[in-house]
């Protein structure tokens, strides 16, 4: 879960019948409320706390992309043709997001910038040989810290054998 810039309202993601959605509910508890019909996945507040960005799955194409709303009227600004992001945090200055995104999702990928003006994405931070897991700004928005590595996984095949 996340506060709310306004400090009102923890938002989280919440499985329903079919699938994942980004819901709020008072900090004090109280009633849920679901923020968006989409399904979603990572989401973001700007630091202004004026916009919320997320992943979410296009039920038309049926494609993962993200999208950029309005926070005080749920309005939705923008959507961008960005798919298989793991994470999504604003810049500082909420002119931009960074996000990362690989051919596998959730397996990290290079560390891209994205202009909510639009454009084309800008590569950020491209590793050869590991992977971005995670990136967050510091609290004064002048350093950037992010976790990196490789992805490893071993296959072991049990079987159960007829003793008598």
């Amino acid at each position: 879960p996340k506060l709310a810039p306004d400090g009102n309202n923890l938002y989280f993601e919440r499985y329903t019948d079919t699938s994942w959605k980004l819901v709020k509910m008072p900090k004090e508890g109280g009633e849920i409320t679901l923020v968006s019909e989409d399904t979603t996945g990572n989401y973001d507040f700007s630091r202004d706390g004026k916009l919320l960005i997320y992943n979410f799955l296009d039920s038309q194409s049926r494609k993962w992309k993200i999208r950029l709303r309005n926070f005080s009227d749920n309005s939705i600004i923008k959507d961008f043709d960005i798919a298989g992001s793991s994470f999504i945090r604003f810049t500082p200055d909420g002119k931009s997001f960074i996000y990362n995104i690989s051919d596998i999702f959730r397996d990290g990928g290079n560390l891209w910038l994205q202009s909510l003006e639009g454009g084309a994405p800008k590569p950020l931070i491209e590793l050869k040989n590991e992977k971005i897991y995670w990136a967050d700004f510091s609290p004064d928005g002048k350093t950037l810290f992010y976790t990196r590595g490789k992805t490893t996984s071993s296959a072991v095949l049990l079987s159960l054998e007829n003793r008598k």
